[in-house]
């Protein structure tokens, strides 16, 4: 296999990604190998769900005109090498037909390997807030970072981190839209305002139906919490009435509905009850 030296202008890689690989490494004199892409297998910890074909594409024209400016990272496996990090590179050589891939070889173990690769995607300007969202996770549950460390990693405010995450609380079908690009990330933060699931539901099937933009929905939020801080308040008078009227009489009384309609049942379980609720509604 042939070697090449990489030259100092290489791309900048991200703020997270040289949290683990120095930014004097591509200067220290370290070697490029031109490795067969059929020798190279995917990173099985690569959290990339997704990986748009029409960017692809673009990619692997700009690589056949103008070659591979920043190599992939592998590590040794049994059976050849195992991508660390430059996936969307890889996949863009294979288009382009390319028979042979720069890489640098590093040695890592699997959990080294599965930091890099979610640091390197999540590290993306491009990632849907699911895709983000779960990257976080994956690293707090791995490694234990917490979410400032994620804040100072990325350059983002832990507050943003933690809302982020928070997006993995929402129901599997909101998820799924928000990832499809059905709503957007300001519709499913507005969805997280609902206590339950089935009202989130509910809603989104409002945002498709009605086009519903995040003001609007953030408004529609607003109308149904004062509903139902109105239900509950009149759910509290209807209870205290409840026991008034029962202590009274010496019976059991429910009240079902709003102060507009509604009906009030009365239970009784001894002929004297009866006969006192029957006098006091002056029946003989």
């Amino acid at each position: 296999m042939s070697e090449v030296s990489v030259k100092k202008e290489m791309p900048k890689l991200g703020r997270g990604l040289e949290a683990l690989i120095p930014k004097n490494y591509f200067a220290s004199g370290k070697t490029v190998i031109n490795i067969p892409v059929a020798e190279i297998c995917p990173n099985p910890y690569q959290p990339r769900g997704h990986f748009d074909q029409e960017a692809l594409e673009h990619l692997a024209k700009s690589i056949k005109n103008h070659g591979l400016a920043q190599p992939v990272i592998v590590r040794r496996v049994k059976n050849g090498y195992e991508l660390i990090a430059g996936e969307r590179r890889y996949r863009a050589c294979q288009i382009a037909g390319m028979d042979k891939v720069p890489a640098i070889v590093r040695e890592m173990t699997d959990r080294d390997s599965l930091k890099i690769a979610l640091i390197e995607n999540l590290d993306r300007e491009d990632l849907n807030p699911i895709e983000e969202a779960k990257g976080y996770q994956r690293l707090i549950d791995e490694f234990e970072i917490n979410h400032q460390e994620l804040g100072d990693m990325f350059s983002k405010s832990r507050s943003a981190v933690t809302n982020t995450l928070r997006l993995l609380k929402l129901p599997k079908s909101i998820q799924d839209s928000l990832e499809r690009g059905e709503i957007s990330e300001g519709h499913a933060r507005s969805l997280l305002s609902f206590d339950n699931e089935e009202d989130m539901i509910n809603q989104l099937e409002q945002i498709k139906t009605q086009g519903l933009n995040v003001r609007e929905l953030e408004q529609a939020v607003a109308d149904h919490k004062q509903q139902k801080g109105d239900a509950g308040t009149q759910l509290a008078l209807f209870k205290e009435l409840e026991d008034v009227l029962s202590h009274h009489y010496d019976a059991r009384f429910k009240i079902k509905g709003t102060p507009n309609k509604g009906k009030i049942e009365i239970r009784y379980t001894t002929p004297a009850q009866f006969e006192k609720i029957c006098h006091a509604l002056n029946l003989s």
